[in-house]
């Protein structure tokens, strides 16, 4: 399943915010534009085996949230309302935050990782072996990046999930990527 083979096509489709006024989502560009905190996912495509790999691109740095990972069916949907919680903000999802430097799951970390205007951010999730791992620009080994997660939860499944505030997101949710996904040695 997922970003890395192929398959159905990746739906994202907003999760938590206001009906009509959270997002627009412009599908043909592969870009979503935030106006407030909003939490966007493909939770139709729940990976339940095998390495999914997709990519973000920064753009707007000085007016942006961003939390992006992945996120289980544990994590509460269907949320129309404006709402603080994004990914990682609970047990059910997890996430990084490059700008704030956090690591979030169920709680808040300090995180090394950094992102700056026009990084392409890789997000990928190895869930046989219930790993998250994230790239800066490629780079599976910048500061931060590399593995950021390993829990046992992940192995029942998830799903690319992504929160932010104000500006827009390119996106990828399969090939052709900017960046190759992890090796296969990242997990080992």
């Amino acid at each position: 399943a997922g970003g890395e083979g192929g398959g159905a096509p990746v739906v994202l489709r907003r999760l938590i915010g206001v009906p009509g006024e959270a997002i627009l989502h412009d599908v043909p560009a592969q870009k979503i534009s935030f106006f407030p905190f909003t939490t966007v996912g493909a939770d139709e495509a729940v990976a339940t085996s095998g390495v999914y790999y997709y990519e973000l691109t920064l753009t707007d740095s000085s007016s942006m949230m961003a939390q992006w990972g992945f996120a289980s069916t544990a994590m509460e949907i269907g949320i129309d309302t404006q709402h603080c919680d994004g990914v990682g903000d609970d047990a059910g999802s997890w996430g990084v935050d490059g700008l704030r430097q956090f690591k979030l799951h169920d709680g808040t970390d300090r995180w090394e990782g950094e992102w700056a205007d026009n990084d392409v951010i890789g997000l990928a999730v190895n869930v046989d072996a219930g790993m998250i791992a994230a790239s800066k620009n490629g780079d599976w080994a910048a500061p931060g990046h590399g593995v950021v997660f390993a829990d046992e939860k992940i192995k029942a499944g998830v799903y690319p999930a992504f929160s932010a505030s104000t500006g827009d997101v390119p996106y990828r949710m399969a090939a052709p990527f900017q960046h190759a996904p992890p090796p296969a040695e990242l997990w080992a």
